[in-house]
């Protein structure tokens, strides 16, 4: 059994665990063999050699956090997959009702995981290639595009990913689809960032809220439960993760 990571405190029914990083490089440490065969074949299906990386890189570390929540090995964790493809858990490795979602955008990595609470997190690079208003107009509310309309080019960027970001967290939240539902879907369209809990939706009900995770990004959580605490911390080195299991195992 693996015992917490002194980075990783207790995942308790009322608290969400949040973590970002920015890893320089997606290769990972020699020796690291952790992903599942489906996994493994999955990656090589991927074009782009970025992309590969990308897709093993997130899985390990994913395996990794999920080992340090359930007590197994990062080998041992199976997932079983959703009708659009989400990956969970598997029941019988999973007493605590562990829920856990993923998103990364130009080489940044946010995972959060939650006990019994159904949870949804986006995260958006503002990228100058992205036309804001286009976009907003054919996707947003009429509300939410009316926001966008005076604002300066920068301020428009910004509450535009703003916006994007809180609607994906919750469409991923409630296990729906995105370009079907986010022109339903209003969310707040304040620039002010939301640092509370927000309900957008009576049914389910969904609350929202974004996360701070450095310049020139957006990011955003959403949870069907208003929970009372959330913890957001940077992962400088996600090999911290890797190293010293406690178990007599040396996967390095």
């Amino acid at each position: 059994m693996l015992p917490l990571h002194p980075i990783v405190p207790p995942l308790t029914p009322k608290s969400i665990h949040l973590w970002w990083m920015h890893p320089q490089s997606l290769t990972l440490p020699l020796g690291i063999r952790v992903l599942a065969e489906d996994e493994q074949k999955r990656c090589q299906t991927l074009r782009i050699q970025r992309d590969r990386q990308t897709f093993a890189y997130i899985r390990t570390v994913l395996r990794f956090f999920l080992a340090r929540y359930t007590g197994l090995s990062p080998q041992e964790i199976q997932f079983h997959y959703g009708p659009k493809g989400k990956p969970a858990l598997v029941a019988a490795q999973n007493p605590q009702a562990i829920q856990f979602n993923i998103s990364h955008s130009h080489g940044r990595v946010l995972l959060g995981f939650a006990a019994q609470a159904p949870l949804g997190l986006d995260i958006e690079w503002f990228s100058p290639k992205v036309s804001s208003r286009s976009i907003a107009q054919r996707f947003f509310t009429p509300g939410e595009y009316k926001a966008l309309e005076f604002l300066n080019p920068d301020q428009c960027q910004a509450l535009f990913f703003q916006i994007w970001t809180r609607k994906e967290a919750c469409i991923k939240a409630k296990g729906g689809s995105l370009f079907e539902e986010i022109g339903q879907l209003e969310v707040p369209s304040t620039l002010e960032p939301l640092g509370q809990w927000t309900q957008v939706w009576s049914t389910p009900r969904l609350f929202v809220r974004d996360l701070p995770v450095g310049p020139d990004y957006a990011a955003a959580v959403a949870t069907t439960l208003p929970v009372p605490s959330y913890h957001l911390e940077e992962i400088k080195d996600p090999t911290v993760l890797m190293t010293s299991l406690g178990n007599g195992t040396n996967l390095l």
